[in-house]
């Protein structure tokens, strides 16, 4: 065991070790940064100088793929079919998912060949844009680009694209495609280009708007240029035309390095600036990586002591550490070795105490876990069986009236949707009554369920076959005409004439025939869901009886 005073003098050696080394290591990085000081200052405004040439070169070449980029998305959406389709609800839900895809559009317009917007995925609709030159040129067959100008509805600098959609059948231009994007949000983008530069950078128009990305503050703003921007040397020199890097006063009067370039075939110009107090920030990064290199060789002349740390402290810590990550991976039988009562020591032993403590916890939560997980099985599989018994028919096995009433809305929305018919049969077996009174109701039973098979055997697995009530019998027939329906009733039909019911587990067996009525609604029928399943309904059963009073053991369509 280590007594305390030995503990104190080994720290207190430590401590005036530490202290000699680093007070020796500081003064030599002192030195070595002093004269690198010196140094920067005379370099560092060439190095920014040309750094801010090659920026706004990239800028400049951002700006044209930017202004390629959009306008060919624009172009590719008026090649979709639900564009091309001019159906307003089909273009309005398709540029309203590309407007959620692609949040820098502001917004996305369609306008008609007659100049007025019909969708809008921001602003209202229904505004004249046929005095615009983008929509001429679009309506006239050719994709168009303007800007920056002022929207009406945001009022503020916009950039637009614009593309002319053609309809599968005709080959003039039924209407435009406009996408809009805010000036500021190119000038934000700018920035990104060059995330070194850390400085503002401005995109200007001859209309006097001006779009403001501030790299340090990562923000971005709009404006007009007024006497605050004018203050600008650089501002003054692109709105001339001019192209160029120097040293100039900004906007608060503040030394600025800028470089500046108005890009003609845009129409719009770029100003980026870095102040010139940023320069001082990075000779003092610079000074500190000197002294960080000074830190590297003072650092291979304590190799020795390095060594020493290492063996009494840094391998015992990665002990600690690495027996830490193994416990938190989860294995709970992980414990350290420890020889000695330091401070090493201690840790070791305080952290196989407290692993003792995790596995014992967490033997007891997985105990209650197993049980946790058990009754909420058993939970889920009773809520299944109570679920299945609230649709289904508990003599058949087969869906109940409750259940066919949402089924049946569901396919009958599904059908107006897509375009596709829907049948319904109706059956009701002959003569059932009949069964019940001369066998009973056990045997009557029992030919129920027969028949609840027969019909399942012999529709498709699309079709939902619903005990409707007593011995009555619904079949709900997607996308099935009514040729088709009265087909399925008549392999129905066949195959209950067919068939020997055994009304005594095993003992006599008796024929039976069926009548079935048939009814199909067309999508262009359906206006209302509710009175459509109504209808649909009505009209099966009034088939139902339209064959048993023809003599029973048929199929009839109902005819509208």
């Amino acid at each position: 065991m280590v007594k305390h005073g030995s503990l104190y003098a080994e720290t207190s050696v430590s401590r005036i070790i530490t202290t000699i080394l680093v007070s020796i290591l500081l003064v030599s990085m002192v030195i070595f940064a002093v004269v690198l000081n010196i140094y920067f200052r005379h370099f560092i405004s060439d190095i920014v100088s040309s750094s801010l040439h090659n920026t706004t070169q990239r800028q400049v070449e951002y700006i044209n793929l930017w202004f390629d980029q959009y306008l060919l998305k624009v172009n590719s959406m008026v090649q979709n079919k639900e564009i091309r389709s001019l159906d307003q609800q089909r273009i309005e839900a398709f540029l309203s998912r590309q407007h959620d895809d692609n949040i820098i559009f502001d917004s996305l317009l369609y306008i008609n060949r007659e100049g007025y917007s019909i969708v809008n995925t921001r602003y209202y609709s229904g505004i004249y844009y046929g005095d615009r030159n983008y929509f001429k040129s679009a309506i006239g067959g050719k994709s168009y680009i303007v800007g920056p100008m002022v929207s009406r509805t945001a009022n503020r600098p916009v950039f637009v694209f614009a593309a002319p959609v053609v309809s599968d059948e005709a080959d003039a231009p039924a209407g435009v495609v406009v996408g809009v994007i805010f000036m500021d949000s190119l000038a934000s983008r700018l920035n990104a280009v060059d995330p070194a530069v850390n400085g503002i950078t401005y995109i200007l128009s001859y209309n006097d708007m001006i779009a403001v990305a501030d790299g340090i503050s990562n923000t971005a703003a709009f404006d007009t240029i007024g006497e605050k921007y004018m203050r600008d040397d650089g501002i003054k020199a692109v709105l001339s035309g001019g192209t160029g890097v120097k040293r100039y006063a900004g906007v608060d009067g503040k030394a600025v390095l800028g470089s500046y370039r108005w890009i003609a075939q845009r129409n719009i110009g770029i100003v980026t600036e870095v102040p010139v107090q940023n320069f001082y920030d990075r000779v003092i990064s610079m000074t500190f990586t000197a002294i960080g290199l000074i830190g590297i060789v003072s650092a291979a002349m304590l190799i020795p002591f390095a060594i020493f740390m290492r063996r009494t402290i840094v391998t015992p810590l990665k002990e600690v550490a690495y027996r830490a990550s193994r416990l938190a991976e989860g294995h709970l039988d992980e414990r350290m070795e420890y020889r000695s009562r330091n401070e090493i020591g201690r840790v070791a032993e305080a952290f196989n105490y407290m692993a003792d403590n995790l596995q014992a916890s967490y033997q007891e939560l997985q105990l209650d876990k197993e049980e946790l997980e058990a009754q909420q099985a058993e939970l889920i599989e009773k809520n299944s069986l109570l679920e299945r018994l609230s649709i289904t028919d508990a003599l058949t096995g087969l869906y109940n009236r409750g259940y066919m009433t949402n089924r049946l809305a569901g396919d009958l929305s599904y059908s107006l949707r897509y375009g596709q018919p829907l049948s319904c049969l109706m059956m009701d077996l002959d003569f059932f009554k009949a069964v019940n009174d001369m066998y009973g109701h056990q045997a009557g039973d029992l030919v129920l369920k027969q028949l609840a098979q027969i019909i399942s055997m012999n529709v498709r697995k699309s079709d939902v076959v619903i005990r409707y009530g007593g011995e009555e019998f619904l079949v709900i027939c997607p996308n099935t005409d009514g040729n088709g329906a009265i087909m399925l009733g008549e392999r129905i039909r066949q195959a209950v004439r067919e068939h020997d019911f055994d009304i005594s587990n095993g003992g006599k067996r008796i024929r039976m025939t069926i009548s079935i009525g048939a009814a199909c609604i067309e999508p262009h029928d359906i206006k209302d869901i509710v009175q459509a399943e109504r209808d649909i309904i009505a009209q099966a059963d009034s088939a139902l009886y339209m064959a048993k009073g023809d003599g029973r053991d048929n199929v009839k369509l109902f005819a509208k």
